[in-house]
This record gives C-alpha cells, structure tokens and sequence, in this order.
C-alpha cells in the first residue's frame, strides 16, 4: 500500500542535511542523505521523527528538527 493514498502529504523543505531512515532510530539502515533544501513530503510527525517521502521517491523518517517548518 502506499501511504499517499490514505493521507494528504505537506510539502516541506529541510532546514538541514538529513538521512533519511528506514525506521524512526539513530541506529537505523541510512536509506539516503538529503541536502539542505531538499523537498520533504511529510505525512506524519511524532516523537521527533517525521514520517513522509522525499523527491526522489524514497520513503522513511527524518529528525524533525531537520524540517522548515515555518
């Protein structure tokens, strides 16, 4: 299933370099390195991780603070 499906994502951008995890931990599998800027799709956002999508199509979690969200 994909995730798009069910929620609508906000579209943020990253305030900071960020991995990009497969599951909300630091010792998590790196599943890419996002640039400052990059676009963020976020669909959840909880206990300091956020949950969404990046431009490249890769699914997973980023710190939160990481995000612009002003």
């Amino acid at each position: 299933m994909i995730a798009c499906y069910y929620a609508d994502a906000v579209e943020l951008r990253l305030a900071s370099e960020a991995e990009l995890k497969a599951v909300p931990r630091e010792d998590s599998k790196v599943l890419a390195r996002l640039p400052i800027g990059a676009v963020f799709r976020l669909l959840e956002n909880k206990l300091g991780w956020a949950w969404g999508y990046a431009a490249d199509g890769w699914v997973g979690y980023v710190k939160s603070e990481a995000l612009q969200l002003d």
